[in-house]
This record gives C-alpha cells, sequence and structure tokens, in this order.
C-alpha cells in the first residue's frame, strides 16, 4: 500500500505476524518520517509520525496485542496515535 506521496509501507499484519516488536514498529515510522522529510512533506504529518514512533518505542504493551484484542479504537488511546496511523499499524 502506498503512503503520504507514494511512499510504501510494508503491511504492518505482516509485522504482526514476524512478531516484530514496538521498537522495530517505532524503527519503521521514524523511517517513514525521515523518507517524508527529505521529500519535502508537510511538516505536521513528519512530526505526527515522530510522535507516534517515540510512544510506540516506549509503550508497555505489544501493539500486535492491542491491534489483535482492540483493533484500531484500542491503538487510538494511545498518545500520538490518531486514526491515520493505527490505519497504518493495522494494515
Amino acid at each position: 500500500m502506498k503512503g503520504p506521496k507514494g511512499l510504501h509501507f510494508s503491511s504492518l499484519r505482516n509485522l504482526f505476524k514476524r512478531k516484530m516488536d514496538n521498537e522495530t514498529i517505532a524503527r519503521k515510522f521514524y523511517r517513514l518520517a525521515d523518507l517524508m522529510e527529505i521529500r519535502g512533506d508537510d511538516r505536521f504529518r513528519i512530526r505526527s509520525y515522530r510522535n507516534a514512533a517515540d510512544t510506540i518505542e516506549t509503550w508497555p504493551t505489544p501493539l500486535a496485542r492491542i491491534a489483535a484484542e482492540e483493533g484500531a479504537k484500542g491503538l487510538q488511546t494511545l498518545p500520538g496515535i490518531g486514526k491515520a496511523i493505527s490505519g497504518k499499524i493495522i494494515e
């Protein structure tokens, strides 16, 4: 699936299948933010991705468990994780 301005997102469902931890998922969001910054994308969106990565990296509960048990709504209870980013995590 393509993200903002054609950036490709790995399917995070595959990340969950491979049992990726929060730190690994956070690195993906940091990398996306860096790519978006290089492309000159919207600063607000870039900051949103970095804020989400900060939260994901330090969150004590695995996102895979939250997504499996509560879906996108459960992910949206985390600071900095809104509808769009929770959707990216669920993908």
